[in-house]
């Protein structure tokens, strides 16, 4: 078995200060929303062996938080230049060239890929993942190579509203 986490930035500043929008930080409800949902991971004992996130600043920082309440060392976490509004086919590159020997792993980024991705994969089909909303699939396969060849099974499906 094989266990996707897939997670969508927290929410972000809308003021840019003549930055871009790579450059945009978390506000403090996104900052509240990261911790949350890491600690809904910790209670629930399901932390990922891997963490791969957009190398956004509002992706980094939620990454961090996150990886911070799951006791997941953040100088772990892989971050990629190339997941920044990556669309869903690369992401599910990604997933299928993850290390072989990994039973899970979290990719934290952003929309519209991420809710494209999540319709192809899972049971359970979402309209838009929120800001912070966290996605669990399982694949009956022992290999990441196979994700993608067969629909996984939702585990569930949470955003912060039903956490705070």
């Amino acid at each position: 078995m094989r266990r996707l986490f897939l997670v969508r930035h927290a929410s972000a500043s809308m003021n840019h200060d003549g930055g871009s929008d790579f450059d945009r930080s978390l506000n403090q409800r996104g900052k509240r929303d990261a911790a949350a949902i890491g600690r809904l991971l910790a209670g629930m004992k399901m932390n990922p062996a891997a963490i791969l996130a957009s190398s956004a600043r509002r992706a980094v920082e939620t990454a961090k938080l996150l990886a911070t309440e799951i006791d997941y060392l953040v100088e772990q976490i892989t971050f990629d230049d190339s997941m920044y509004l990556a669309g869903s086919g690369y992401l599910l590159e990604l997933i299928q060239r993850l290390d072989g020997r990994l039973p899970s792993a979290m990719l934290l980024g952003h929309n519209p890929g991420f809710t494209a991705l999540i319709n192809k994969l899972g049971d359970r089909q979402v309209e838009n993942l929120p800001t912070c909303g966290i996605y669990c699939v399982e694949f009956d396969t022992n290999s990441w190579q196979h994700v993608g060849l067969q629909k996984g099974k939702c585990r569930f499906f949470e955003s912060p509203e039903n956490v705070n």
